[in-house]
C-alpha cells in the first residue's frame, strides 16, 4: 500500500513548523506543466509526497506517447522501479512487483490498456488535481512564489514549478534561460567520480548503459523555483523507463521545495534520497539485485554510503555475492564516516573480512556491545534471509557486508553535501 505520509513521516519531527505552515495554504503549490512520461512521474510523484499539485496538460489527452500506440521496450531489464514500476504493475494487474512481471509488461504495451493503467494512477492521488487541454499564457517570478495565469484565465500563484515539455516551453518567461544550454546532462554511472554517486537521483539504462542523474544535475537544470526535465531524447522509446525515473526525481526536488517553503539550496540530498526510496525508487546499478530481494533497501543505502563494492562489466555493474570484501577498499570511507575506526583499522591487519572481524568494527563505530553477535546469530536466517549457518570464521560476502554494516551501523544517515562529501 502507497504510504501517503511520506514527508510526515521522514521530517515532521524535524520541520514541524513548515508543516504546520503547509497546512493553512489554500490551493495547489506546486505546477506540473506538459504532456510528457515525466510530467506523469512529476505529478504523480509530487501528490505522494503529500504537496497540493496541479498537472496543467497542454493537450487533450495526457501522456500521449505511451497512450497513442503500440510499444515494445527492451531497455532498464532488472532495472525497472518507482512510477514506472507502478504503471508495468498495474499494466499487468499484478499486486507483487517483479522483475519478470515488469519486463514482459514492457515488450507488449497496447495503449488502451496504458491508458487506463495511467488514468487509474492518477485518480487515486487525491492531492493531485489534472487541467487538460490548458497552456500556460503568463509565468512571472517572485520571491518567494511564482505566479502563473493560464491560458483559461485561471491565476496561481506557486512555490516551485516543473517544466516537463519536450521544448523547455515555460523558460521563455524567464531570466536565465541560456543557463538550462550549458547544464551538464545525464551521464553513465562508471563516468561519474565516486563521491557523486553518493548524490544519485534517477537512475535506469538505455539498451545496457547505466545512466544516472545527480543531485547537482538538478540544481543546474532549474532557473530560480522553475525545475527542467527535458534531459533526455523524446523520440526514443527505449529511454522512456529512464525519463520515467528523471521526473519523479525532480518532480520530489520541486516537491520538497513547496512542502517545506524552502530556497532549492537548501534541500538535503539524504531526505530527498529518502523520500524516492519511499516509493521504491531504484538508486543501486547493480542489475543482478532485484528489487524483491529482502535486503535491497540495505543494499541500496549502503551504496549510497559510497561502501559496496560493485562490479563494472560490459553489461553493467553487479554485486558479487559470493566473494570477500577487502578491509583496504572500504577502510577510507570507513575513516570518512567514522574517525574512531581509524583505531580498529590500525589494531587489525586482515586482508578481508571475516564475520568475527565486521561484528568487531561495528560494535567498535557504533558503541555497541557484545550483544550484537547474539542478535546476528538469532536473525541469520529468518531476519537477514543469509544462507549458509552462523559462523565467526565465516569470510563476509560483498552482500553479507553491506547488510550487517545498514542494520547496525547505519552509514547512510551520514549527511553529505552536493559533491557527495561528508559533511560533520
Amino acid at each position: 500500500m502507497i504510504n501517503r505520509k511520506s514527508f510526515h513521516i521522514n521530517w515532521l519531527l524535524l520541520c514541524l513548523v513548515p508543516f504546520m505552515g503547509i497546512a493553512k495554504d489554500k490551493g495547489p503549490t506546486l505546477l506540473v506543466y506538459g504532456n510528457s512520461v515525466e510530467a506523469f512521474a512529476a505529478a504523480v510523484q509530487a501528490a505522494r509526497s503529500n504537496v497540493p499539485t496541479l498537472w496543467v496538460v497542454n493537450a487533450d489527452v495526457f501522456t500521449a506517447e505511451l497512450s497513442q500506440k503500440q510499444l515494445s521496450i527492451t531497455s532498464n531489464d532488472y532495472m525497472d522501479a518507482g512510477i514506472w514500476l507502478d504503471l508495468l504493475m498495474k499494466i499487468s494487474k499484478s499486486k507483487t512487483k517483479n522483475d519478470s512481471t515488469a519486463i514482459a509488461a514492457k515488450r507488449g504495451m497496447n495503449p488502451d490498456v496504458v491508458r487506463h493503467a495511467l488514468e487509474e494512477i492518477a485518480r487515486a492521488e487525491t492531492k493531485l488535481s489534472i487541467m487538460m487541454n490548458v497552456s500556460v499564457s503568463k509565468l512571472a517570478m517572485r520571491k518567494k512564489y511564482i505566479d502563473v495565469r493560464l491560458s483559461n484565465k485561471k491565476k496561481y500563484s506557486f512555490r516551485a514549478v516543473v517544466d516537463a515539455t519536450a521544448n523547455q516551453a515555460l523558460a521563455a518567461f524567464v531570466a536565465g534561460q541560456d543557463s538550462l544550454q550549458k547544464a551538464d546532462k545525464l551521464q553513465r554511472v562508471q563516468a561519474i567520480p565516486e563521491p557523486l554517486q553518493r548524490t544519485i537521483v534517477a537512475l535506469g539504462a538505455h539498451n545496457t548503459h547505466a545512466m544516472a542523474l545527480t543531485f547537482a544535475h538538478i540544481l543546474q537544470y532549474r532557473i530560480g523555483h522553475v525545475f527542467f526535465t527535458s534531459l533526455l531524447p523524446a523520440d526514443d522509446s527505449e529511454y522512456i523507463p529512464l525519463r520515467f525515473t528523471v521526473g519523479q526525481a525532480v518532480g520530489a526536488a520541486a516537491a520538497y521545495c513547496a512542502f517545506f517553503k524552502t530556497n532549492y539550496t537548501r534541500i538535503d540530498v539524504r531526505k530527498l534520497q529518502s523520500e524516492l526510496q519511499v516509493f521504491d525508487a531504484r538508486l543501486l546499478p547493480a542489475k543482478n539485485i532485484s528489487i524483491s530481494d529482502p535486503n535491497f533497501k540495505s543494499l541500496q543505502k549502503v551504496y549510497l554510503a559510497g561502501l559496496l563494492p560493485l562490479q563494472n562489466a560490459d553489461l553493467g555493474y553487479s554485486l558479487d555475492t559470493g566473494g570477500t570484501v577487502s578491509v583496504a577498499a572500504v577502510r577510507p570511507v570507513f575513516h570518512q564516516l567514522y574517525s574512531r575506526s581509524k583505531i580498529w583499522f590500525a589494531e587489525n591487519q586482515a586482508e578481508t573480512f571475516r564475520l568475527k572481524d565486521i561484528l568487531s568494527l561495528i560494535r567498535f563505530v557504533s558503541f555497541r556491545g557484545e550483544e550484537i553477535d547474539a542478535q546476528v546469530e538469532k536473525e541469520w536466517s529468518q531476519g537477514l534471509k543469509f544462507k549458509g549457518v552462523f559462523d565467526l570464521e565465516h569470510p563476509v560476502t560483498p552482500y553479507e557486508f553491506a547488510v550487517l554494516i545498514d542494520r547496525y551501523a547505519n552509514p547512510y544517515t551520514k549527511a553529505i553535501n552536493n559533491k557527495g562529501e561528508f559533511v560533520n
